[in-house]
């Protein structure tokens, strides 16, 4: 794991087989038996950002976010959620 998982203290990616680990124990995500349903299942997510307009926001975005909504940090925050903050930083990037 690296990155946003040791930047925010949260794991972001997981891959589980709910088949052999009903209970999620075993984040398999990034083993290398596992490659291919991982490609397959970043393409799907790729062609659905694609088709829909969506994109990554980083950490910065989510920040910004917050801070527009007059939250000291996005880290936390229980008052909104994630898709209206967001929504709200694209309104202004239109206007």
């Amino acid at each position: 794991m690296g990155g946003d998982t040791e930047r925010l203290g949260v794991v972001i990616n997981v891959l589980y087989n709910h088949k052999n680990d009903p209970g999620q124990l075993n984040n398999l995500f990034g083993h290398p038996d596992y490659t291919s349903i991982q490609s397959k299942l970043e393409a799907q997510i790729q062609a659905w950002m694609q088709r829909y307009g969506d994109r990554e926001y980083t950490w910065d975005d989510f920040e910004r976010a917050a801070k527009n909504a007059g939250l000291a940090s996005w880290n936390k925050n229980y008052a909104y959620r994630p898709v209206d903050l967001l929504g709200r930083l694209q309104k202004e990037s239109v206007e």
